[in-house]
């Protein structure tokens, strides 16, 4: 339909014209006044609330679609959501958008609202953005949506407007769907400072470039989801032992005094580095009681991915859950051999205290720390450190080390591995004197140094059981002194594992088939049991022939090995024999005399002690 506009000559100022001079959708002037009505369908005279020639969306109506919504001017609603180019940024990464983006968050603050809107762009900025209330920066997805930080301090900093006092929190803040990276050539800073929050949530956020993307210091119940922290040019690498893709620890709040850091939830993190732009550690943990971690990819760092090390006597690490975690070591270059050294690191601080307790780590990939260190070094003291469901692979040392603490102490603590797999390693785990050490149900192949298990000194509580080791090892378990198989006595071990023998005849066989067997081992005794179908030449004639045994050993007589042969013939004829040391070839030697000339399947049994 077309518009009309009709003009009331006749009016004074403030008369609204009557239903019948105007029909719906006309719009009247009156010329006393300059006012505007309108006639809505059901036949309502509406006066446009502003009609100024200077005035803003104050003057045009707005309702929302449904049942119950209720009319409001266009102003109102746009004043729902504060964008940063209400306040002039621009977000061409050019422009100095630092007082623009500023200005809009201390308008926000001012006038008790909750969010600010980043439209997608690159923003510029020369300085620090402080936000000191519990307001949410919102932008439109973190790979479209960035503020540039082109210089050397902090890119965005959340804390109290009483920061480094005991007590002050900065409550529900938050940042969702936006980047923070630094693009000058220096390093320096953090990403985003987190100093003090409590119940801060960040969800779909890229921190680049800053000696630490995200730095909690102090602060509780903080959740990061969804998260990105990386490095590239132009940066060019942070401070040995002083750069991370995320850093926990107090907060200092001044007189030698400090806020400790509290329950942080870490979800859907990737963590990288270009080969020569690295942080030192993904996640660096000075102080935190009660993280968890679950699902991430960490690549690339330059000394370990999951790095503790307290730097002040009141820190302490506690209720640590880590799962679903590929910690992936890389190449330090193209085509190198080397990589990460380390997946998981706890550094001896030399402050004292049973301060590291109760650290889960379930369900993760620790691969390729090709560094010349061990996957896993515990280097402090932790009460109750766990690994379970866990793959270690390629390390061109030990899986795990625990301790020494330093050159002239012990470690100590208590720990458990169990259902792990170990492989394309140097060693699995090597242990110098704890408290307590459990290793159940993991299984061990492909090690370079074939030493599953090795000692250095006895823990006080041991127990080593139902774990398979790969036939080629020369000491599953061993003491790491002397690594001779006297040494094994003194150690408390009980495991399992299987294989498939070579079988070699002797005399009045024409084959022998040996199936998987089984074995298992206390202290020096081994146990083994299985099933082989053998065939003789001629019934009822002595038949001889020997296997090779699980564990090597060195027999020095016929009575060092022994057990028996059982099978049924069809005629439900029982046939055994006996099973001894072969002292020339250190195998086990089976007797029998078959009374048929087909083949037949026996079940075996046989016991003999390491030597």
């Amino acid at each position: 339909m077309s518009l009309k506009i009709i003009h009331k000559n006749n009016t004074s100022a403030g008369q609204a014209p009557a239903p019948g001079d105007i029909d719906v959708g006309e719009i009247a002037i009156n010329a006393a006044d300059a006012e505007l009505y309108t006639k809505d369908i059901n036949g309502n005279i509406k006066k446009f609330t502003n009609t100024d020639t200077t005035s803003t969306a104050e003057g045009v109506q707005f309702t929302q679609a449904g049942t119950g919504a209720v009319e409001r001017t266009v102003e109102s609603r746009l004043q729902d959501v504060v964008s940063v180019k209400d306040f002039g940024a621009v977000g061409d990464g050019v422009t100095d958008d630092t007082a623009a983006i500023q200005a809009a968050i201390d308008s926000v603050q001012a006038y008790g609202k909750r969010h600010v809107y980043f439209p997608a762009g690159n923003y510029k900025t020369t300085a620090p953005i402080l936000i000191q209330q519990g307001i949410t920066l919102e932008g439109s997805g973190s790979s479209i949506c960035s503020i540039l930080a082109n210089h050397g301090g902090n890119g965005l900093v959340f804390q109290p407007s009483d920061a480094g006092s005991a007590n002050s929190y900065l409550n529900a803040a938050g940042i969702k769907g936006l980047g923070v990276t630094r693009t000058d050539s220096g390093n320096g800073g953090a990403a985003i400072w987190l100093r003090q929050c409590n119940g801060f949530k960040a969800v779909d956020v890229r921190a680049h470039n800053h000696d630490y993307g995200i730095r909690v210091s102090g602060g509780q119940l903080n959740t990061l989801d969804t998260v990105r922290t990386f490095c590239f040019s132009p940066y060019t690498g942070g401070p040995v032992g002083a750069s991370a893709g995320i850093l926990l620890e107090q907060a200092d709040i001044g007189g030698g005094d400090y806020q400790y850091c509290y329950t942080i939830q870490i979800n859907n993190w990737i963590a990288t580095s270009g080969f020569d732009k690295r942080h030192s550690y993904a996640i660096q943990v000075k102080m935190v009681d009660g993280l968890s971690i679950n699902g991430a990819y960490l690549a690339y760092y330059a000394s370990s991915h999951f790095n503790i090390k307290r730097s002040l006597s009141s820190d302490y690490v506690t209720a640590v859950t880590l799962s679903n975690i590929y910690f992936d070591g890389v190449a330090t270059t193209p085509g190198a051999t080397t990589g990460t050294p380390r997946a998981f690191y706890a550094v001896a601080s030399g402050l004292g205290g049973n301060t590291l307790r109760s650290i889960r780590v379930s369900n993760c990939m620790l691969a390729n720390c090709r560094g010349g260190q061990p996957i896993v070094d515990i280097r402090e003291f932790i009460d109750r450190l766990s690994f379970s469901n866990c793959v270690f692979s390629g390390c061109d040392d030990t899986a795990v080390n625990i301790g020494p603490a330093t050159s002239s102490g012990l470690n100590k603590g208590s720990y458990t591995f169990s259902s792990n797999s170990f492989s394309d390693v140097s060693g699995g785990i090597k242990i110098t004197d704890v408290d307590s050490i459990t290793i159940t149900s993991n299984s061990f192949s492909s090690l370079t140094a074939s030493v599953g298990i090795q000692f250095n000194g006895l823990a006080d509580k041991v127990r080593i059981a139902s774990n398979i080791f790969d036939s080629t090892l020369s000491f599953p378990v061993a003491s790491l002194s002397t690594a001779t198989a006297s040494d094994l006595v003194d150690i408390r071990q009980q495991y399992t594992g299987s294989y498939t023998p070579t079988a070699t005849s002797i005399v009045n066989i024409d084959s022998v088939t040996p199936s998987q067997v089984q074995y298992f081992r206390i202290n020096d005794t081994v146990h083994v049991f299985g099933k082989i179908a053998v065939n003789a030449t001629t019934a009822s004639t002595v038949a001889r022939f020997t296997i090779d045994v699980p564990i090597s050993t060195n027999f020095t007589a016929t009575g060092q090995a022994g057990g028996t042969l059982h099978s049924y013939t069809t005629s439900a004829t029982s046939i055994g024999g006996s099973i001894a040391a072969d002292t020339v070839t250190d195998t086990v030697e089976f007797n029998l005399v078959p009374t048929v000339s087909f083949e037949l399947s026996y079940w075996f049994s046989f016991s003999y002690v390491i030597r």
